[in-house]
């Protein structure tokens, strides 16, 4: 972890946004996005190969150090990318270069497929296009969220007794990470209770999507991409042949496979990740 990490508080028009910072404050910004249920500690490892670079490493809303939605406010993924035009309004950055990991990538290709006047370059690890779903199933899902808003939404948090055991519920989570990560994450993510340890969620993150893009709607987002793009995909992760993959890419997007599963940027290949996207960033060949 790089000893120039600072964190703050950003206020924007909606929401007041956790931020970790690393690098040259005058070199090029570069806003960054994590992952669902990780924080803007997840590019820790990254960012000491990043040469010249301002990172600017988000909490999205609900997770970490970031304000939770309002009550009767959703987390749908268009919601996110919304933030991104308050996030980097009050950043004061009209135009600047985007890199996501996982739920941060998919938000910012939507970002920049649809703002692409304020997108210099954007570098995507492990993430395209959100879960996608058959039209057909449409009333199923929102039946299925409606079932259970409430009730998750004034669910209480799990509480470990050591911080060891919120790591360790990490690491055995829906995506399996490495002590090593998960520790990273819970150094942001894991406050300490009267009676315990938790990670500082919103339980509605857990909440099932209550609707759905379908894959034609998912695919015309990245085929409208146009700005410099590097995905950077795990050779084990299997991203690359899911139904969340188009099998046509656009001309502006170059594609990297690296050694790792979904996490690695944050495990084995994070050297790996911070060289390419070092070269990306500074608009060599990768």
């Amino acid at each position: 972890m790089m000893k120039s990490a600072k964190n703050y508080i950003l206020p924007t028009r909606s929401l007041k946004m956790g931020v970790r910072e690393w690098g040259d404050p005058d070199g090029t910004p570069v806003v960054a996005l994590h992952g669902w249920l990780d924080n803007a500690a997840t590019f820790d490892r990254v960012a000491p190969g990043l040469e010249g670079i301002r990172l600017i490493s988000i909490d999205h809303a609900g997770h970490a150090l970031s304000e939770q939605r309002p009550a009767g406010s959703h987390y749908q993924v268009w919601e996110y990318t919304l933030d991104m035009v308050d996030i980097l309004d009050a950043l004061e950055l009209e135009k600047a270069t985007l890199m996501g990991h996982s739920l941060g990538a998919i938000v910012l290709t939507q970002f920049a497929a649809t703002f692409p006047e304020r997108v210099e370059r954007l570098g995507l690890i492990e993430g395209l296009v959100p879960m996608t779903s058959v039209p057909e199933a449409a009333p199923d899902n929102l039946a299925q969220y409606a079932k259970v808003r409430h009730r998750v939404q004034q669910a209480k948090p799990t509480i470990y007794s050591s911080r060891d055991k919120a790591i360790e519920a990490r690491m055995n989570g829906f995506v399996k990470l490495g002590r090593e990560a998960a520790t990273i994450l819970a150094e942001r993510g894991v406050f300490k209770a009267d009676n315990g340890f938790y990670w500082h969620n919103d339980s509605r993150l857990k909440l099932p999507t209550a609707v759905r893009m379908d894959q034609a709607t998912g695919f015309a987002f990245v085929q409208k991409l146009a700005v410099p793009t590097l995905l950077v995909l795990g050779e084990d992760s299997g991203y690359q042949k899911s139904r969340m993959f188009p099998k046509q890419l656009p001309d502006c997007l170059q594609l990297k496979l690296l050694p790792g599963g979904h996490h690695l940027h944050l495990e084995q290949s994070s050297d790996a990740v911070a060289e390419v996207m070092n070269r990306f960033l500074k608009g060599e060949s990768v």
